[in-house]
């Protein structure tokens, strides 16, 4: 049996030990394909983990470092928009209130 790998348990924060209690049906899944990326499907393994201290069942995915690290960029690119779009909004709401004050006036003139 392959030694189990160190992971830190994310109830009680006991590093390492922890036995296998489940994992995925196939031994592989795949992510959804995505159109930026033709031909990349990243393979993932998902594995319940029972820890050896606190006895909590938690997940765990194993996955390949490159596609994680795609997956990290991902995020923040992201988050990079969400932020955009928030600071556009509140541009957006600014010129509406300037333009209804504008229009205020023009309509008491």
């Amino acid at each position: 049996m392959a030694k189990p790998l160190d992971i830190r348990c994310p109830e009680c924060g006991r590093n390492g030990g922890h036995m296998v209690e489940g994992k995925t049906e196939t031994e592989y899944l795949t992510s959804i394909p995505n159109a930026d990326y033709p031909g990349l499907l990243p393979t993932y393994r998902v594995r319940t983990k029972r820890c050896v201290e606190c006895d909590k069942l938690f997940g765990t995915v194993e996955m390949p470092e490159k596609y994680f690290n795609a997956y990290v960029l991902e995020i923040a690119r992201l988050k990079g928009i969400e932020k955009s779009r928030a600071e556009d909004k509140l541009q957006i709401e600014a010129l509406t209130n300037k333009l209804k004050m504008i229009a205020e006036i023009t309509n008491d003139i």
